[in-house]
């Protein structure tokens, strides 16, 4: 409630499930040895492993939906962040 007062906005940034196991294996690619060893905590293989972060975003949008502060779920699939940064923007 002390955050509503203050006209805060939370912004979540969303990653179309498809897309996640695609995004979690590029990223151990590109990424310090430690967060690969990291994320091999989260599953077995890198399905299993995409399917934890799948089951993270859906718990955090859920929790969005409950929250009493006001939000905006921006897809950043398609890596537009220009179109992201806007749809902010408007809402703000």
């Amino acid at each position: 409630s002390m955050l509503a007062e203050l006209g805060t906005l939370t912004v979540f940034l969303k990653v179309n499930p498809e897309a996640i196991a695609n995004r979690v294996a590029k990223a151990a690619e590109h990424r310090d040895v430690e967060w690969g060893e990291y994320i091999k905590t989260k599953g077995s293989s890198m399905s299993k492993i995409a399917d934890y972060y799948i089951t993270q975003q859906q718990n955090q949008l859920k929790l969005l939906e409950t929250s009493s502060l006001p939000h905006i779920v921006c897809d950043t699939t398609d890596h537009d962040y220009a179109k992201t940064i806007v749809q902010i923007l408007e809402k703000l």
